[in-house]
């Protein structure tokens, strides 16, 4: 007998129930998130721009992806927190560098994030340190391939490419879940 309060997560989700709403959370979050904090930080200090983009377009990307995720696995809040945690690792290492260079930002930016999900959810499927090697990637390609266009779009193929690169790393991962959930103790 199941716990009513315990939702019932599936345990070999297709490719499709994970990918596709993943890559749309991912182009929303990403475009919105990236696009609205650059728009807004351009007017008081244009520099700043991009960085303020990136860390309110990881921002709002993880919260997008959460919706997603607690579909598909428990304590996916987390999420949330480990894209806060990596959004203060990389604004700590633009300032030891003493500003923001957007090499440098996807150089930080890719790994730490991808260390910080990938603590989500190397509790819950075998195989997630392939999230560390998979999110620098998306990254990289994400950010050549949104150089084409600028302003939203450019923004919002971002998160088309960075969802779509991870969201199938996370199809295949989700399709191997651990025998048990090993709980996290606090």
């Amino acid at each position: 007998m199941t716990d009513p309060q315990t939702p019932a997560y599936p345990t070999n989700p297709s490719a499709a129930l994970v990918w596709f709403p993943w890559v749309a959370a991912s182009v929303v979050g990403w475009g919105a998130g990236g696009w609205l904090g650059a728009t807004v930080v351009r007017f008081a200090q244009p520099m700043a721009a991009g960085a303020v983009g990136a860390a309110s377009g990881v921002l709002a990307a993880g919260v997008c992806q959460w919706m997603v995720l607690h579909l598909l696995m428990p304590r996916a809040q987390e999420w949330i927190g480990a894209s806060v945690v990596s959004v203060m690792l990389v604004g700590l290492a633009v300032l030891a560098f003493d500003g923001f260079d957007a090499g440098l930002g996807v150089a930080v930016g890719g790994p730490v994030l991808g260390v910080c999900q990938w603590a989500v959810l190397r509790h819950r499927v075998r195989g997630a340190g392939w999230w560390i090697a998979a999110t620098p990637v998306a990254w990289v390609v994400g950010g050549f391939m949104s150089g084409i266009a600028g302003g939203l779009i450019g923004w919002a193929i971002l998160g088309a490419v960075i969802g779509a690169l991870t969201g199938a790393v996370l199809a295949w991962l989700l399709r191997r879940p651990r025998e048990t959930v090993q709980e996290v103790t606090s």
